[in-house]
């Protein structure tokens, strides 16, 4: 992402890394300042700005949006069995994954 010591630029690469020597980029998706991102199954959880993407990564090299889950303030996420923790700029939020493409908010801790 931008803004950043490390200049970089908002989007997610998707590399082949089937010969871990020489990863291939097979894919580029423009994103708004992504942040922290985590995988349950077959769905990645990217926290940007505007909340939580959620990507379809049944097929790896092909991620598809899903949607996002509205947290403004989310910046990084961590699937941990059935839920899925977000670590929020003041405070902790915690979804129910029972449904992966749909998570549903259980719980906030606002500091």
């Amino acid at each position: 992402r931008s803004g950043t010591t490390c200049a970089g630029t908002n989007r997610m690469n998707v590399y082949d890394v089937t010969d871990i020597n020489s990863p291939a980029l097979i894919k580029t998706i423009p994103m708004n300042a992504p942040f922290g991102l985590g995988i349950s199954g077959s769905m990645l959880y990217v926290t940007t700005p505007a909340g939580i993407e959620l990507f379809d990564i049944s097929q790896p090299d092909n991620p598809v949006t899903k949607g996002i889950v509205p947290e403004p303030g989310a910046t990084d996420v961590i699937p941990y069995n059935n839920t899925l923790i977000v670590q929020l700029t003041k405070g902790a939020a915690f979804y129910d994954l029972s449904n992966p493409q749909a998570p549903s908010l259980l719980s906030k801790v606002i500091q």
